[in-house]
């Protein structure tokens, strides 16, 4: 009837002129917060089952009158136990909020609070335990399910179990609305009734019965919160916790004067005294009293209290009167010795919990003092310190404080640590190592709460702390050096981090990550994410007129809206497609410039990055090597003219210190990670080699030489691995490079090549004696740019058959200048690839020597290169060197010929043979 009624009088307004000039229906109000309440406040059942509501009132008014509460939801263990006596209580509480009927139905709450207050006042009476008619009742509470269909008309007396459930749902209402400015008219046909009947006599009889207001102009509210600041010293379970929920419920423009009524009437002071209390039943009553007010406290938080009442939103800071109560519980929880200990530290890590969260991250820098953050921290931290060392131990000790306690302690914890700054307080938390390993301990926990809080703390921890780069490096680095979970996390914390905001980094860092976590390997979600976090990274740092994609998706971590992400990829997949190898290229088309930074990024992490994270590090690096022209002024080895011609290759990007930096970082990278990623090794250089041929496979060459004579013993097995690598590329034109160098029998270099401590780990002497006018020509040949290109291309016919090898290779491929990374880049330590210098005999070798160690293990391998043209010249070289001096000579020579002669074995001789042969005389060739 009620409903009905309600939808009646929004049918009435609707019919009015200028109906915007009146308020919102009650009913359109409670039908609008109904999705809300049946959220948050319906936690009786389980969510599978609230799905199946219809999301109205009325029907949601059928449903509630006949749920039942599951205790397994509605426990002290969770914290929610002041709900478990009555849903449609918990659903009025709901409604009351500020910003549903308060803020929206003033005039119908003029007109109905008073009547509320004379019915709970009545019932108020009956219900009272200090009431010596209520004296031998040391409960009332039954069954006080919501029925409110079931109760008997006008005229029938209501049983004390009726008269509870109504007080239930009275005081939730009385205080939900309370206005304490509010002026209410006196003209009595204003005056409301539940009721025909206005005959007064009959109040004392029914509470069907009507029921007359007196006429009262201004309705004194202090009556009221006189009443709360007795029914909170109520010690019956459930009244205790039907206070708890009406009081809790407070208006939250006026909960501040509820406070300052406990605070007149010594509430707070006695709840707040630290002396150890010798009379236990004081004990018991003030440890009764002090966890109703966290519980009434964390319920008024979660109903944005901090929206009117208790924070000034100018300072940033709580109320005094509210710090002083945090601080006195946080004195007594402390101890083993309390009343409820268990549900005394669940609530207070709550109303922590409830405390910073209810405030905007930019305004949380001054809430909570340095010492009571401190103070809570280590408090909350001893209480879950087992979760974080991830003990596998279940068996229960005796003071144990449980799990629920410990679960609760890590959001308390958490959310103190999104408080402003972590690091400009470092001296209270501790140092820079202890917060790094305290993030790194919750990202590597597999407890079930901080599953679902920790990547959105981690983005916090990283807003708030962008002056501090530390804790941006450490969350990088744990993307690539810890397990799937952990690096997940991160990944997706960073992805959250920058839709919601543009983040001061370097991006190249971050290109490199989304370019590893782009793998195949890896599941869809962070697939995902990873193309979408790119397109943000290009839009901040790359591409500016980029046009906005659905972020939204980032936040989805579960992949829970598959439509939303399907929108998002139809989008993205114009900018790059489904593989990381996709991803890769087009990138490296796109942005060629910022090849040697990604470049030195990846070498600067991948060596303690997982193996699984290396395999991508290294498939992302595949593209980007293709831009790269090698430049060396000090190279002089040569493709024959012939082949050389043969190829017509665009101009790439390259300077000679970004060739420093490219071979030394890849020949350390072959040392380290050969044997564990020969594949992927292999086809860096494969791809290095072959892209502008002409150029970089002389250059890689040269470097071999220089390498070996550096390091003989450490540097040769890895030229020859690399050999073996380049030959399957291009494989004549290698081995005709080294052949043609075996005539070289002087010295291997124009300059004295000698180590060095710095990058890149060599030097040269004499470096000012360039090759004789090669500055003259570089400059000659930018000039000659400027001609038209018919030009160019007579000039070039003209001279081809006079120009030397040198200036030709110059003309030919002239490369972009490829810019480098800050402070020259992050070099790999080759030089701990080099053993001592006493034991180094590389400088007493010629060129001629170093091609015949690099040639001796390429004969015989199954490649398509023609051998028979270079027999004659490598067996000349070969016997020239058997009787030389040096071991490690001789032994090759010898090792050629036996190549050589392996390959024109007759088909009808065994392998069995051979092996028998070479093991007989293995004492010979040695």
């Amino acid at each position: 009837m009620a409903i009905s009624l309600l939808y009646e009088v929004k049918g009435f307004l609707d019919c009015f002129p200028q109906k915007q000039h009146y308020e919102t229906p009650v009913i359109e109000v409670l039908d609008e917060a109904t999705p809300y309440v049946m959220e948050k406040y319906i936690q009786h059942v389980s969510e599978n089952e609230k799905k199946t509501w219809h999301k109205d009132f009325a029907s949601f008014c059928e449903i509630v009158s006949n749920v039942g509460t599951d205790p397994l939801l509605v426990n002290e263990d969770h914290g929610n136990e002041y709900l478990r006596w009555d849903v449609w209580a918990s659903a009025l509480s709901g409604f009351s909020e500020h910003r549903f009927l308060p803020s929206k139905c003033t005039v119908a709450i003029s007109f109905a609070w008073p009547a509320l207050l004379t019915r709970f006042n009545y019932c108020h009476q009956i219900i009272d335990p200090n009431n010596p008619q209520n004296e031998n009742r040391s409960s009332l509470l039954r069954s006080s399910k919501s029925r409110y269909t079931n109760w008997p008309l006008c005229g029938d007396i209501l049983s004390h179990e009726n008269y509870l459930s109504l007080w239930q749902k009275y005081i939730v209402m009385v205080f939900g609305l309370f206005q304490s400015k509010t002026t209410f008219l006196s003209n009595p046909s204003l005056i409301r009734s539940f009721s025909p009947s206005c005959d007064s006599s009959e109040v004392n009889k029914s509470m069907i019965s009507s029921v007359k207001m007196t006429r009262t102009g201004l309705l004194n509210c202090s009556q009221l919160l006189q009443k709360a600041s007795i029914m909170i010293r109520w010690e019956a379970t459930d009244i205790k916790d039907a206070v708890v929920l009406g009081m809790g419920s407070m208006n939250s423009e006026c909960f501040e004067l509820l406070f300052e009524e406990f605070n007149l009437k010594g509430i707070l002071r006695e709840v707040g005294e630290r002396k150890n209390e010798t009379n236990l039943r004081r004990k018991k009553r003030k440890d009764a009293l002090r966890l109703q007010l966290l519980r009434i406290l964390e319920l008024a938080l979660t109903r944005r209290l901090f929206d009117h009442s208790f924070f000034d939103r100018h300072s940033g800071s709580l109320s005094p009167l509210l710090l002083e109560f945090i601080e006195s519980v946080r004195f007594h929880v402390e101890s083993e010795t309390i009343r409820d200990v268990k549900t005394m530290r669940i609530h207070f890590a709550k109303v922590v919990t409830e405390i910073v969260c209810s405030v905007p991250l930019d305004l949380r820098e001054n809430l909570l003092p340095m010492d009571l953050r401190r103070s809570l921290f280590f408090l909350f931290f001893s209480w879950c310190s087992r979760i974080l060392a991830n003990s596998n131990d279940n068996r229960r000790k005796e003071n144990d404080i449980g799990i629920h306690v410990e679960q609760k302690a890590i959001q308390a914890m958490c959310a103190l640590f999104c408080v402003g700054s972590v690091f400009e307080c470092q001296g209270q938390f501790g140092d820079e190592d202890y917060i790094l390993r305290w993030v790194e301990a919750l990202l590597s926990s597999n407890n079930s709460t901080i599953n679902g809080i920790c990547e959105e703390l981690l983005c916090t921890m990283l807003h708030l702390n962008e002056n501090y780069p530390q804790l941006f490096e450490k969350v990088l680095q744990m993307c690539y050096i810890k397990d799937e979970l952990v690096g997940s996390r991160c990944f997706r914390s960073l992805a959250l981090l920058f839709s919601q905001r543009e983040y001061p980094c370097e991006f190249i860092s971050l290109l490199c990550l989304c370019g590893t976590f782009a793998s195949d390997a890896e599941d869809s979600s962070i697939r995902q994410t990873t193309y979408l976090f790119i397109s943000l990274l290009k839009r901040q740092f790359l591409d500016i007129n980029l046009s906005p994609l659905n972020l939204s998706s980032i936040l989805d971590e579960h992949n829970k809206n598959v439509r939303l992400i399907n929108n998002c990829l139809d989008v993205k997949t114009n900018y790059f497609s489904i593989s990381q190898t996709c991803i890769s290229q087009q990138l490296a088309k796109q942005y060629s410039q910022l090849t040697m930074p990604i470049f030195s990024e990846i070498c600067s992490r991948i060596e303690t990055a997982r193996p699984n994270r290396q395999v991508s590090m290294l498939i992302f690096l595949h593209e980007w090597i293709k831009n790269i022209v090698l430049v060396d002024n000090y190279c002089d080895i040569y493709l024959p003219l012939k082949e050389e011609g043969n190829n017509k290759e665009e101009n790439g990007w390259g300077s000679e210190e970004a060739t420093q930096l490219l071979l030394n970082n890849l020949l350390f990278l072959t040392a380290k990670l050969s044997c564990e990623h020969d594949k992927e090794i292999r086809e860096l250089w494969k791809c290095l080699a072959t892209n502008f041929k002409t150029t970089n496979l002389p250059i890689i060459v040269h470097f071999l030489f220089m390498m070996i004579s550096l390091s003989l013993e450490n540097m040769l097995p890895l030229a020859k691995k690399i050999s073996s690598y380049i030959l399957e590329a291009c494989g004549e034109e290698f081995v005709s490079l080294l052949v043609n160098n075996l005539e070289n029998v002087g010295k291997p270099f124009k300059h004295f090549l000698c180590r060095s401590e710095m990058p890149p780990f060599y030097r040269w002497e004499n470096e000012t004696k360039k090759e004789e006018n090669f500055e003259n020509k570089i400059e000659e040949i930018n000039n000659n740019e400027e001609i038209n290109d018919e030009f160019c291309e007579e000039k070039n016919i003209n001279n081809q058959e006079t120009t030397t090898p040198t200036l030709n290779s110059l003309l030919k491929i002239i490369p972009k200048q490829l810019p480098m990374p800050p402070y020259g880049g992050n070099y790999s330590r080759l030089s701990l690839l080099f053993q001592p210098q006493n034991n180094n005999n590389g400088c007493l070798l010629s060129r001629s020597h170093m091609s015949l160690f690099l040639l001796c293990d390429l004969i015989g391998l199954k490649t398509s290169i023609g051998w028979n043209d270079y027999i004659p010249k490598l067996l000349h070289i070969a016997v020239i060197n058997l009787d030389s001096n040096d071991k490690i000579i001789c032994f090759h020579s010898r090792q050629i010929i036996i190549n050589i002669c392996l390959m024109f074995i007759a088909d009808d001789v065994s392998l069995v043979q051979v092996a028998t042969t070479l093991l007989k005389n293995q004492a010979i060739l040695k």
